[in-house]
């Protein structure tokens, strides 16, 4: 089985900050953003391995570590693993075994919202595989 999902980025066109609570709560917010056709691609490849491989092949990075409940959030791809941690805590679904690859059309920094796009492709991986 092979697991596919992408999220667009974004472009920010006014009031960033004021979905924030220390203004928000005082002043109210608003935010107004438009997605693009640039995206965060994800692949989920379950196996039986008993180890969980991450790939940001964009950023040539990579890192396989052995199948447990909690990953150390140390190293590079620590988003990547605190999304898993999050997943087996919230669900109780046991230590998995698969390998995730991610792209991003654009480069880390751009101010797109690539880091959130990223989330959102991982989580949409795992939602369809658990």
């Amino acid at each position: 089985m092979i697991i596919r999902s992408k999220c667009p980025l974004r472009l920010g066109f006014a009031g960033g900050g004021t979905d924030l609570p220390v203004y928000s709560d005082v002043h109210g917010g608003c935010v107004l953003n438009a997605t693009i056709s640039l995206f965060v691609h994800c692949t989920l490849i379950p196996n039986k391995t008993g180890e969980i491989g991450f790939f940001a092949q964009d950023m040539g990075i990579s890192e396989v570590l052995g199948s447990q409940a909690e990953l150390p959030l140390s190293g590079d791809l620590s988003l990547f693993k605190g999304i898993y941690n999050r997943i087996i805590r919230d669900f109780n679904v046991g230590p998995l075994s698969f390998n995730l690859y991610t792209y991003s059309d654009v480069a880390s920094g751009s101010g797109l919202g690539r880091s959130s796009a990223l989330v959102v492709a991982i989580l949409s991986c795992f939602r369809e595989w658990l």
